[in-house]
């Protein structure tokens, strides 16, 4: 090979001009608009793997997604996967609610972006874990939700990553705390 582009290339390269040049009516197009917008941001769920949260016994981040969508469905709701960049360009004021499902990794922008929407009268659904750790997998161990997000739910709990499936607690009194892990 002489080191000169192939006719694949090209083909490849010319398929990629039209992408670039049109790439503003690509990313902007939403032929089916969604009433619910849910965040499914791909960085956070990279930690939920490291983390382990994404094994044969514990898939939470596929399965929490794909159940959400399908309740979103029976509901007669439709939706919109979204990305964190979406909750900093305007696209997350679009919808009335924002779904989170599994999302234990929740950076501190994005903790204002959602405390911000929530003020501007958006309604955000999560489950726990929800807001345990920052985008460096640091605990946010004084207070869970963490990232500001206490302040839009009203509530917060302390050490909720104490208890572990078949876990349990005993207090000083001989009582028994089981996990309330699933």
């Amino acid at each position: 090979w002489d080191g000169s582009p192939t006719e694949r290339l090209r083909r490849a390269g010319r398929r990629a001009n039209i992408i670039h040049k049109n790439s503003d009516r690509i990313l902007k197009a939403h032929p089916f608009a969604g009433q619910v917008g849910v965040l499914h941001d791909m960085k956070m769920y990279r930690l939920s793997m490291v983390e382990g949260y994404h094994n044969p016994k514990k898939n939470y981040c596929m399965s929490t997604r794909d159940n959400s969508m399908m309740i979103l469905k029976d509901a007669g709701f439709s939706m919109e996967y979204l990305m964190d960049s979406h909750l900093f360009d305007g696209t997350m004021s679009r919808f009335k609610a924002l779904l989170i499902p599994f999302c234990p990794f929740v950076t501190p922008a994005i903790g204002a972006a959602l405390r911000e929407y929530v003020k501007n009268g958006g309604v955000v659904i999560t489950e726990a874990a929800f807001a345990l750790k920052d985008h460096y997998c640091v605990q946010y161990w004084q207070k869970t939700p963490g990232a500001g997000l206490d302040e839009v739910f009203g509530f917060r709990a302390v050490d909720m990553l104490v208890l572990e499936d078949g876990d349990q607690m005993i207090l000083n009194n001989g009582t028994r705390l089981e996990s309330a892990s699933d």
